[in-house]
């Protein structure tokens, strides 16, 4: 289920980005749409746009499911031993 406020959201965290060259917060989001609850911000985030506000070691950021799972694979290589470089 699509929520209304997918279109609203993506064109604020857009706007956002430009502006100030990092993703909005939940909160500035909320704030942007009218004072919506955060829950509901999180709710459109993860299921109409795919996106996660959080990733492994760092909050509040609006990142992209593709994004996240880079950022995973590279913090695992990053620890893994076994591979070797060159």
């Amino acid at each position: 289920m699509t929520t209304k406020y997918k279109e609203p959201i993506q064109e604020f965290i857009n706007r956002y980005w430009t502006e100030n060259c990092r993703p909005p917060t939940v909160r500035e989001i909320a704030e942007e749409l009218g004072g919506i609850s955060t829950s509901v911000v999180n709710y459109s985030l993860e299921h109409d746009l795919g996106y996660k506000n959080k990733v492994k070691g760092e909050s509040r950021w609006i990142v992209p499911e593709w994004v996240r799972r880079v950022i995973t694979a590279y913090q695992g290589d990053k620890n893994d031993d076994t591979k070797t470089t060159g």
